[in-house]
């Protein structure tokens, strides 16, 4: 089966191109984003929001720390973020680290089993008995099985520039590197991020993902790119009362030229669009409720600030899976600026 990996890698580059390539990268980082339905150029704020635009992080200067964790169909697979801000040099800088990873998986060796033939009884002469590769029925050293981990890496860091108090943009390079089965690859790749912000309450943001193309490279010689997206939206908040509790509603839309067809909401050959939708209700700005749209798929997802920590968590009912995100964010330093929103 693995001698067919390259095969198969080859196969699905040539009938899909760059439209599943590094797919992973999709699931994304962050808990209130998750919850928000994945609307969230212009909504996030947190180091997190770093992932979806890189000029997110040009309008709060606070030294921050980001964990996640999320389980995926079951256990099988494990989802882990981490992600840091700070301001250094008189710039806005923020990296994220993202691992999605199923542990232990038996792997057996090419010589380990007895070459018995399918019947596993030596010396019958049976079909299959001596030929040197292994055939159903033939018995598996338990010796020689391996236990291993598969898994998908991202590694993004970059700054935000602020051009005047309502206008930013923000560039990161992304490093990829991807383990299936033993083959491996590594990518490079780049996302520009812009934000406006024409009035306090009102933000805008653009991000144009993949703006080089990411280009991944295997263990096989097989090269495969993924090619440039764009996601757009807007963020409102109104309060709602005495300035105690805010309503803030988001939208994203996820535009494709990949030619993705049936699998989008909307679809003009070969461009692609997928709505993302979210709502938040913030108590005193230390307590959070949120409801969300990631294209078909229900989210929901609540938080707790208290003094410099915040607890989130996020539920997505999606046609294949039920999945639960947590994460904490340590701010160290929660005093903001003054004329700086608080909350998250």
């Amino acid at each position: 089966m693995r001698k067919l990996v390259p095969f198969i890698l080859v196969l699905w580059g040539l009938a899909f191109g760059g439209k599943y390539v590094a797919e992973f990268l999709e699931i994304g980082v962050g808990v209130r984003a998750a919850g928000l339905g994945g609307a969230y150029v212009a909504a996030g704020e947190d180091a997190s929001a770093f992932w979806w635009n890189p000029a997110s992080q040009s309008r709060k200067i606070t030294p921050q720390i980001y964990l996640m964790h999320s389980a995926l169909y079951g256990t099988l697979y494990q989802l882990d973020a981490l992600a840091y801000r700070d301001k250094l040099f008189g710039r806005y800088l923020a990296a994220s680290v993202m691992r999605l990873a199923t542990d232990d998986i038996p792997f057996t060796r090419e010589d380990g089993f007895y070459d018995y033939g399918p019947d596993g009884i030596p010396g019958t002469g049976d079909a299959g008995e001596g030929n040197g590769v292994w055939d159903p029925g033939e018995p598996v050293d338990a010796s020689a099985v391996d236990m291993r981990s598969e898994g998908d890496y991202a590694l993004l860091a970059g700054a935000a520039f602020p051009v005047s108090p309502n206008f930013a943009w923000g560039v990161s390079l992304k490093l990829l590197h991807q383990n299936i089965g033993g083959y491996k690859n590594f990518g490079i790749g780049a996302d520009l991020g812009f934000r406006y912000t024409p009035k306090p309450d009102l933000r805008l943001g653009l991000t144009v993902l993949d703006i080089t193309g990411t280009h991944l490279s295997w263990s096989t010689g097989f090269v495969e790119s993924k090619l440039p997206s764009l996601r757009v939206g807007a963020a409102y908040t109104k309060p709602l009362w005495k300035d105690k509790i805010e309503l803030l509603t988001t939208g994203d839309l996820e535009i494709r030229f990949e030619g993705e067809g049936s699998s989008a909401l909307i679809s003009v050959s070969p461009i692609s669009i997928d709505p993302h939708l979210g709502a938040e209700v913030s108590l005193w700005q230390h307590f959070f409720a949120r409801l969300g749209l990631d294209r078909t798929d229900f989210c929901a997802g609540a938080g707790l600030k208290v003094s410099r920590f915040t607890l989130d968590y996020a539920f997505v009912m999606s046609s294949i899976d039920y999945v639960h995100r947590v994460s904490l964010t340590v701010d160290f330093n929660p005093r903001l600026p003054p004329g700086v929103q608080g909350g998250k």
